[in-house]
């Protein structure tokens, strides 16, 4: 098909019709469909870090590092995730790929581009055609960004929660604890290293620096002295034996203390995790009808600001436009941690 676009338009065209919005061959819509959803989901991401920063403004001046920590944690979950997904797509590609589908997107988005507008919304499998883009963003948000929106608005009604539990209750459990409080902690307990013992010698004679190969005549003669030196080297090797097995012992019995000890921290470490949890979920439970109301709060709210103008929708994070826009969002996803 691209030999035949080169017989029959300008070059400048042909590579105008390939842009980071598909190319002409197969699989085209696939493409420019993972490529926009992942950067739906990127907004959103962004929207809902954003959100949980202003929502530390109202914190404990000692728990706001708990929060940016939590932020933390999300933005890098996240951005794993876009990052194995367009991985999985485009491979060594991805990263070209997705800044200059951004790019292109935000420059068209500006222009109000109907064309780019059509194709998008052709992948993303959109009936009827969304007019404009919000409309287009709000079609996504009512579609594949469910989930995301789901997620993402428990997450921040949990975070203002944990906020005015901990103002009224000082010892409610750390953020990180509430924010996980029903999945199960595993302990993992701390294996050292066993130090390679140093080589004993097997004999007396193995000990002793060595006299040479002795090279004698045809006959051997002994000697008394022959028998008694033999018989001191065989009860020097057997103290040595004896003392080698003694050796052996004692580090055996060291090895299973500290396996022992090591044990019995592991499991008072757990049993003071689980009880964190059990505290923290006793805690939550009598939030239980104000984390609802505040999931679905930020669910409207999130909903209101990502189908909002292309200005609100992208200034929280850069506020950028085409090239510069490409770039800081693949930078986000593609340089993180």
């Amino acid at each position: 098909m691209l030999s035949s676009l080169k017989k029959i338009l300008p070059v400048a065209l042909v590579f105008e019709a390939i842009s980071a919005f598909g190319s002409t061959g197969e699989g085209a819509s696939t493409d420019l469909s993972v490529l926009g959803r992942c950067y739906m989901k990127f907004l959103l991401n962004q929207q809902v870090a954003a959100q949980a920063g202003m929502i530390a403004q109202e914190a404990r001046e000692g728990d706001v590092l708990q929060i940016k920590q939590a932020v933390s944690d999300w933005s890098t979950a996240r951005t794993a995730d876009l990052r194995k997904e367009l991985t999985i797509q485009f491979g060594n590609n991805a990263r070209s790929r997705f800044e200059q589908f951004v790019g292109d997107y935000t420059t068209a988005e500006k222009a109000g581009d109907a064309k780019r507008l059509a194709e998008v919304g052709e992948a993303f499998g959109l009936s009827p055609a969304p007019a404009d883009y919000a409309s287009l963003r709000k079609s996504a948000i009512e579609s594949f960004l469910q989930p995301d929106m789901a997620i993402g608005s428990k997450w921040l009604g949990e975070i203002q929660t944990w906020i005015d539990v901990r103002k009224k209750t000082p010892d409610t459990p750390d953020l990180s604890v509430w924010l996980t409080r029903d999945q199960p902690t595993i302990v993992t307990k701390s294996t050292k290293q066993k130090k390679p013992a140093a080589k004993q010698p097997n004999s007396l004679a193995d000990a002793e620096a060595g006299i040479g190969e002795f090279a004698g005549g045809d006959e051997e003669v002994s000697s008394p002295l022959d028998s008694f030196d033999d018989m001191r080297k065989k009860r020097s090797e057997r103290k040595l034996e004896e003392a080698q097995a003694g050796m052996e012992q004692v580090a055996s019995e060291r090895q299973s203390a500290e396996e022992e000890f090591a044990a019995k921290k592991t499991a008072a470490a757990q049993a003071e995790a689980d009880a964190m949890k059990r505290h923290a979920d006793k805690l939550a439970l009598t939030e239980k009808d104000a984390l609802e109301q505040r999931k679905n709060s930020w669910g409207n709210r999130l909903k209101s600001i990502v189908g909002a103008t292309v200005s609100s929708a992208t200034g929280a994070f850069t506020g950028g436009i085409g090239v510069r826009a490409g770039q800081e969002a693949a930078n986000a996803i593609f340089e993180s941690d």
